[in-house]
């Protein structure tokens, strides 16, 4: 991922860090998430696609935010701080509804 921005980062004569990026997805990722719905959904569990929360027709998410702590992962497959949290806060409703006291 690191690299991936930095290349993004240079082309660009901007030179901005992209919200999202298209390129350098592995697109198994994305059939992987549609096996794994199917199996949840066959077994009767609740399912979450963090491909979903991240990734769009634009690209998949890249940052947060314009700080240097806002990028979202640190490789392919590992959430920085700022992406656990943008993740987590994305999925926190639905499984974990506010009470209604």
């Amino acid at each position: 991922m690191p690299k991936t921005l930095l290349e993004a980062y240079l082309s660009d004569p901007s030179h901005k860090v992209p919200y999202r990026l298209d390129s350098a997805l592995n697109n198994d990722i994305r059939q992987v998430d549609k096996d794994l719905r199917k199996r949840a959904e066959m077994m009767k569990v609740e399912d979450f696609s963090a491909f979903d929360v991240l990734c769009n027709r634009e690209g998949c998410l890249t940052r947060v935010g314009d700080g240097h702590d806002d990028l979202i992962a640190w490789d392919y497959g590992h959430l920085t701080l700022a992406g656990s949290i943008y993740l987590m806060n994305a999925i926190r409703d639905p499984f974990f509804p506010p009470s209604l006291d």
